[in-house]
């Protein structure tokens, strides 16, 4: 069964995701890279970012997977990149996809804490949500 996804506002989590990513048009075919990936989009960080809307079938390959998607830009900087939101993803890519969100998630939660020392000189380790001073 497909993954389809229609609605553009932001349901799940973005994690930082580094991969080589392709991106065609109706008249373009665009080398780019993934940046930020989520359960329903990605970031694409590309000089040449495409208009809202535009229709686009999205390739990200990374370790010898490879995740295809139609998709659609959802918003777009120009210069900088856009952000695309996966209309439907081939079954067989859903797979490469779920593991690629279960090792970015297992690495924020290894980085989520940070070491410092407390005045006492003592080195202390606390989880991000306590870590305001």
């Amino acid at each position: 069964m497909a993954l389809t996804y229609e609605d553009p506002q932001r349901h799940t989590p973005r994690f930082p995701f580094l991969a080589k990513a392709k991106i065609m048009s109706a008249d373009s075919i665009e080398a780019t890279r993934v940046t930020e990936l989520s359960l329903y989009g990605c970031y694409l960080e590309t000089t040449a970012a495409l208009p809202r809307g535009t229709r686009v079938l999205l390739n990200i390959l990374i370790g010898g997977q490879c995740f295809e998607a139609t998709a659609s830009i959802l918003y777009s900087h120009p210069t900088l990149g856009m952000g695309v939101v996966c209309r439907e993803v081939k079954p067989t890519a859903d797979t490469a996809l779920q593991e690629w969100l279960q090792q970015s998630l297992d690495k924020q939660k290894a980085t989520s804490s940070i070491e410092f020392l407390n005045p006492t000189g003592k080195c202390c380790r606390m989880g991000r949500a306590h870590a305001r001073i």
